[in-house]
């Protein structure tokens, strides 16, 4: 009876370990997560940076090195995985990197 129980209890936490939420290492995809994630906390300031500077900076613009980049997805990721919020915490680390 222990083993099945310890067995559903480690499929349940696998379950939701893989239901987290990751950003992407392509450029337009991780605007796109960024945007559906923040568009949760209303219009505003918020939003303004999600759909019109970050995607100018990321996709259509060359100032945002890839290294730079890949450190911001890395460090995202991260605080996901501490459970950090997306907003106030992980909008204002992609704000101030950016």
């Amino acid at each position: 009876m222990k083993f099945k129980n310890m067995l559903l209890l480690l499929s349940v936490m696998v379950t939701f370990n893989g239901l987290t939420q990751s950003f992407s290492n392509s450029r337009e995809k991780f605007v796109k997560e960024f945007q559906k994630l923040i568009s949760d906390y209303g219009e505003g300031d918020q939003m303004d940076f999600a759909k019109k500077e970050l995607p100018l900076m990321l996709v259509e613009g060359n100032s945002f090195p890839e290294n730079y980049f890949s450190k911001m997805v890395t460090t995202c990721n991260l605080m996901e995985e501490k459970r950090l919020k997306v907003y106030p915490e992980i909008y204002n680390y992609v704000f101030s990197v950016a």
